[in-house]
């Protein structure tokens, strides 16, 4: 199931993740969407926050999502994945996994990823 062909869909993702970040004290530093999934590199700001507003987000795309589409169940495969990054290099070597993953999959539909601030590090 291609999750973010329209670009309605992306703009749906992008505005919750906007909302619940900012809920939730969460930095998304970077991300790509996908057809099928997406990718993150966020700094959590507040003890256990990650999870919650994973959850929130999903939840509130899923009712969006099946809303739309009439259909039931989640929308994504499974649960989120999540590596804390200690390391500058390994971080360096996320960030250019995320911008470089939708020009590799030839992604039409939102391949306009969006970067929200940059880690000092790497400007």
């Amino acid at each position: 199931m291609r999750i973010f062909d329209a670009l309605r869909n992306c703009k749906r993702f992008e505005y919750k993740t906007a909302y619940y970040s900012e809920k939730y004290d969460i930095e998304v530093v970077h991300y790509a969407l996908m057809g099928n999934h997406f990718h993150f590199l966020i700094k959590q700001n507040k003890e256990g926050s990650l999870s919650i507003f994973m959850q929130k987000l999903l939840q509130s795309f899923a009712m969006y999502f099946n809303i739309k589409y009439q259909r039931r169940g989640p929308v994504f495969d499974s649960r989120f994945k999540a590596k804390v990054i200690t390391e500058l290099d390994y971080l360096r070597t996320i960030e250019k996994y995320i911008a470089n993953n939708p020009v590799k999959a030839r992604i039409k539909v939102c391949q306009n990823f969006a970067s929200i601030g940059f880690p000092p590090e790497l400007k």
